[in-house]
């Protein structure tokens, strides 16, 4: 049998010490690569067979940073060996150098064949064993300090935005100045979820933890989608902007994400109902102008700042379950596409009174959220 689960971590990793697992069923083999690799402060560990090796790696839970195979050995040959380590961990997580008598091109290109990175033929001299050793674990650690340069920059692409990153990139921090920006025309959602204090109360934690991870997951699928940029989440509310880029489509793609976001929480049941009931949300949206800038050096995030913020928490704040709320200026970017339903002037808290409509859709209670105004305005 191969292996069906194992380690991804290597011994370097843990223990900062390289190890060699020599796996030969050779002793007077074994003693030579101990006698050449550990003056050069590498841990070699010996295995005596293939299954001794597979064994030790199922069982310890980290890889060797480097096998040294031996290809002719009993009941499993290094090949097979090569075959099924392969089948679990990539060349560049687990480099093998393959070591055998047979020299021939054939007996070569099957060991490339079954996964090894290199091939050494004996008797070998010291000097070309250790400069294939060290080739092989610099190659290793190249591709490490890509892999690790490629989850940073997708990290940072998470926190930031493109036209952010690039000035970060080319020293905006370094010059001591912050980086502060001013928007014309950006659109700014808010969403939280209704009766969430209530909600939270009512079951566990971890039941709570995981209902918001698969909702936020949902959400940050669709900025993605829309190319809309999220802000933060604090709690249940979630804040997405668009149009900082200087796009002329910001509005729309909003809209757009609004709408992806209420299909996210009806595929999500509200614990412990019995009816087939689902999560609601109120969302909030407003179009205007604003400063932005990255604040902290640690875990730096692009935050917004203005009346813009505060109208469309307000927005968010006086809408309706499952319906989408708008300000005058986002219904003016948006009315030749979609159709809006007046709320005609109310009193916002902290704005005083401002006309605000509701996204006319089958997909919201648009119908719903006007019944319950005009019911409170009778």
């Amino acid at each position: 049998e191969g292996l069906k689960v194992g380690p991804v971590q290597c011994h370097s990793m843990l223990f900062e010490e390289t190890e060699i697992m020599s796996v030969d069923d050779n002793l007077v083999n074994q003693l030579v690569i101990e006698t050449v690799l550990k003056p050069l402060k590498f841990k070699v560990t010996q295995c005596m067979d293939g299954r001794e090796a597979l064994d030790a790696i199922r069982s310890r839970g980290y890889l060797p940073d480097l096998m040294l195979l031996d290809a002719m050995m009993p009941e499993i040959d290094g090949y097979e060996v090569c075959r099924q380590l392969r089948a679990q961990y990539q060349t560049s997580l687990l480099p093998i150098i393959m070591v055998s008598a047979r020299n021939s091109e054939e007996s070569v290109i099957s060991g490339l064949q079954a996964g090894a990175n290199d091939y050494v033929s004996k008797p070998f001299s010291k000097h070309e064993l250790v400069a294939r050793v060290e080739t092989q674990l610099k190659l290793k650690g190249l591709w490490k300090t890509e892999v690790d340069s490629r989850l940073s920059h997708e990290l940072l692409n998470k926190m930031l935005p493109d036209h952010i990153i690039a000035r970060l990139k080319g020293g905006a921090l370094d010059s001591g100045k912050p980086i502060v920006d001013a928007h014309d025309k950006v659109t700014l959602l808010f969403s939280d979820i209704v009766g969430y204090t209530s909600l939270a109360s009512k079951i566990a934690i971890t039941e709570l933890i995981q209902l918001l991870n698969r909702m936020f997951s949902g959400f940050d699928q669709a900025c993605d989608k829309h190319k809309v940029y999220k802000v933060e989440t604090i709690g249940d509310a979630y804040m997405v902007a668009a149009g900082h880029d200087g796009s002329d489509d910001q509005a729309e793609r909003m809209m757009e994400m609004a709408l992806d976001m209420l299909r996210v929480v009806r595929a999500i049941p509200y614990p412990g109902s019995s009816d087939g009931s689902h999560v609601q949300i109120r969302i909030g949206i407003h179009t205007g102008p604003v400063h932005a800038g990255v604040i902290g050096q640690k875990m730096p995030r692009y935050c917004f700042f203005g009346d813009t913020v505060n109208t469309a928490s307000r927005m968010e704040s006086n809408g309706y379950p499952m319906a989408i709320a708008a300000s005058e200026s986002t219904k003016r970017e948006l009315e030749s596409k979609y159709e809006f339903a007046s709320t005609g002037e109310r009193e916002i808290k902290g704005k005083g009174k401002m006309h605000t409509f509701f996204l006319q859709s089958p997909e919201t209670q648009w119908q719903d959220a006007i019944t319950h105004l005009s019911n409170l305005n009778a």
